[in-house]
């Protein structure tokens, strides 16, 4: 009541199917068959949205995994958010990647570039060839960084790294970064 000054009691609802959980807040005393009607109308669909948002996630989580020809690290200093593609959640299996292990260098000449990056400029980008056909590609934008760590022999110019990594940066990272 919004002229009234007295408090309303409210009762809480909390309705879990399969991984989803829905809290309602009703007004009305709550008696066993206001339970029972609540829950045959919600319990099928509750559990059905649950499903198709458990198979949506999944589908998306685990698409880019198998697909990724590079290894990244993505770090905004200002969140401190970090994502990269060397930690996988506890649980799941490898990865099934083409690429093979980082060798111990190109880890050296990442760590060298993302401190570089850390304490410049707000923008900036820089492409690395090593001896051993690995590409490291920094760029910064906003303060934000993305490293991205190329093996893929075919890449053999700067053009062909940049298109290649602005196509990664399209489909992988297109909120983040503006090409």
């Amino acid at each position: 009541d919004g002229n009234s000054n007295k408090l309303i009691p409210y009762e809480l609802i909390v309705y879990r199917a399969l991984n989803a959980t829905l809290c309602m807040f009703v007004r009305k005393e709550m008696n066993a068959n206001f339970l029972r009607d609540l829950d045959a109308m919600l319990g099928p669909e509750l559990s059905a949205l649950a499903s198709l948002i458990a198979d949506a996630y999944s589908s998306d989580n685990k698409a880019p995994a198998g697909d990724s020809e590079f290894h990244f690290i993505y770090f905004d200093p200002s969140s401190l958010s970090l994502r990269t593609s060397f930690l996988e959640p506890i649980g799941e299996s490898t990865k099934s990647s083409s690429l093979p292990p980082i060798p111990a260098n190109i880890c050296v000449m990442a760590c060298e570039t993302m401190d570089q990056y850390l304490n410049a400029e707000d923008f900036g980008e820089i492409s690395i060839k090593s001896e051993s056909d690995w590409w490291i590609v920094g760029k910064k934008t906003n303060g934000r960084i993305l490293l991205l760590m190329l093996h893929n022999p075919s890449l053999n110019s700067l053009a062909d790294v940049q298109q290649y990594v602005n196509s990664i940066i399209k489909q992988h990272f297109n909120c983040i970064f503006v090409i």
